[in-house]
């Protein structure tokens, strides 16, 4: 997601099937696959994170 200025917005991370790629084929947002893989793949970069302390 990019801020109103069109800058990556730090430490925001999205999982599930919001835009998905898929989104013509699964309309009932039940594409669990997709939502677990973007949330390992989100989990795991907020998790890399150095702490803000």
């Amino acid at each position: 997601m990019l801020s109103p200025v069109g800058k990556p917005i730090p430490r925001l991370y999205e999982a599930g099937e919001l835009g998905s790629m898929f989104s013509n084929l699964y309309q009932n947002g039940s594409y669990l696959t997709e939502a677990m893989i973007s949330g390992r793949a989100a989990g795991k970069n907020a998790a890399n994170q150095n702490s803000w302390d």
